[in-house]
């Protein structure tokens, strides 16, 4: 998938706050995206180091993503459908652009080098500042508060987020078919992991708040492999504690590429665009 060039015609800012409700995985896994503590050895082969240990095997060959995403957007119990050109680079870059019926996108925003922009082509206006939670929650509405953009890209990789602090403890346990995983920081949670018991493919993440409150939840499923990666092909996020997600995507046209399109990533202004600075 190549993903449009930077021109502009006329959409709609509500679809655009939408589409940035869902953007928001790091180059080659040289280490691990969780600390290793020492656990007792257990019954069986499953336990969190061999499970974990295989979930950074596989994500250490996603380096750069490009797809179209399908997406379903729930909002005052309303749904918005709408398709974008994804792409994405580990640990947090990222490029969306929405795919209208007619003509080039109406709406482009870009993550490098910790710097947001949010371009306007019917207003022509470029919104600028640093990838914080706060500008991202601030241009995204509908999307879970204090995310971090890392995370938003694990995310859309169909990972876990990659955990900050050092000392940590993990318990494991089993629930119906589903190997669990809880990381700690002494007895608060940080995540809880889901993965198939047959596959081991991980099928759920959820984060949780320094108050041990649910953050979000996010369900991965219809998985298949290609060019060595299992990748889910559905994305669901919930926030919070809430019975409805916020959002769905699905995948099509995907593809992972090593190629350096760093440049692609930082989104160009124009002389007669109106640059709009959040910090």
């Amino acid at each position: 998938m190549t993903i449009p060039p930077n021109n502009s015609s006329h959409g709609k800012f509500f679809l655009s706050l939408l589409l940035l409700s869902i953007p928001l995985f790091f180059s080659g896994c040289a280490a691990p995206k969780i600390p290793r503590p020492e656990l007792p050895p257990r019954n069986g082969s499953l336990s969190p180091h061999t499970l974990l240990e295989k979930i950074d095997l596989n994500d250490q060959y996603k380096d750069t993503l490009k797809a179209v995403a399908h997406i379903e957007v729930i909002e005052s119990g309303r749904k918005f459908p709408l398709r974008a050109a994804l792409m994405l680079r580990r640990p947090s870059s990222m490029r969306v652009e929405t795919i209208p019926l007619m003509g080039p996108p109406d709406f482009l925003a870009s993550v490098d080098r910790n710097t947001l922009k949010v371009y306007h082509p019917h207003k022509e206006e470029l919104y600028v500042g640093k990838a914080t939670a706060k500008n991202l929650e601030h241009l995204i509405p509908f999307f879970p508060s204090g995310i971090r953009i890392e995370a938003l890209i694990s995310i859309l990789f169909g990972t876990y987020p990659a955990v900050q602090e050092k000392e940590i403890t993990m318990r494991d346990s089993f629930e119906d078919n589903f190997y669990r995983i809880d990381i700690l920081v002494g007895e608060r949670r940080i995540q809880s992991l889901w993965a198939d018991i047959k596959s081991h493919v991980l099928t759920g993440v959820t984060l949780f708040s320094d108050d041990n409150e649910v953050l979000y939840s996010v369900k991965y499923s219809d998985h298949s492999e290609r060019d060595r990666v299992t990748m889910p092909q559905t994305i669901i996020i919930t926030a919070g504690k809430n019975d409805t997600p916020n959002v769905t995507i699905r995948y099509s046209d995907l593809q992972f590429s090593q190629r350096n399109d760093g440049d692609q990533f930082d989104l160009q202004s124009h002389q007669s665009t109106k640059i709009m600075h959040l910090d």
